[in-house]
């Protein structure tokens, strides 16, 4: 596995294939026209920044902190674990 440093010397494409064959899912959001994916690799964090009018992805930005994660909270209902 690669840690943060090596996943951000990667160029976009290997980003985009490192994370599908080893992130996994965490939450996502919507913000204007974009679709944001957050993903957990090992020690890091990976959102995907996709664009859902011009129909790709055009960010791959990794976080080494979990502060990343209050971005997120409003998008969890609690009411669908009762």
């Amino acid at each position: 596995m690669l840690n943060l440093s090596d996943f951000d010397d990667l160029s976009f494409y290997d980003k985009a294939q490192y994370l599908w064959d080893y992130g996994t899912y965490v939450a996502d959001r919507t913000y204007s026209q974009f679709r944001i994916t957050l993903y957990h690799i090992d020690d890091f964090f990976v959102e995907v920044m996709y664009n859902r009018i011009g129909n790709k992805v055009i960010s791959i930005a990794s976080y080494e902190h979990r502060s990343i994660l209050n971005k997120y909270v409003e998008e969890i209902s609690l009411s669908d674990l009762f």
